[in-house]
């Protein structure tokens, strides 16, 4: 199992490598790693929110906790409410942004993001007001 202070470390360290490729113009595996930000920033959320220092993706938690469905991992997080569109306005579209495509079969996907989809995306996250990874890491 990973350590929540692992999941925020490595969240950290795949955005900044999404925003290397984007620039050198590696749409999809930027793409593909903005996922894994929001994903890493849930797992921490929900131990934090579970009081837990190791995510629990393996044992007898399997079947609960092993998930990349970001919409499942905001609910088990306990947060879903908060970016729900009657709450945040701009919270609920930077949500909408990160997650509307992504899951983890595109990695075998080619032409799945253009430049400026990756541009949206890391604005979604980073924006100081509403960005998801901005609002995400103070829960977490």
């Amino acid at each position: 199992m990973v350590t929540r202070a692992t999941l925020k470390q490595v969240a950290k360290t795949k955005l900044q490598a999404a925003k290397i490729l984007h620039a050198a113009g590696d749409s999809e595996t930027a793409g593909y790693l903005l996922g894994y930000v929001v994903e890493c920033s849930l797992k921490a959320a929900i131990c934090k929110t579970l009081k837990l220092v190791e995510y629990p993706d393996t044992g007898q938690h399997t079947g609960v906790f092993a998930s990349h469905s970001l919409d499942r991992l905001l609910i088990l997080s306990g947060h879903s409410r908060e970016v729900e569109l009657t709450k945040n306005q701009n919270l609920f579209n930077n949500w909408s942004i990160l997650t509307k495509d992504w899951k983890p079969e595109i990695r075998y996907n080619v032409n799945t993001y253009a430049t400026n989809i990756i541009a949206d995306k890391i604005a979604a996250l980073e924006d100081p007001d509403d960005g998801f990874f901005t609002w995400i890491k103070k829960r977490w």
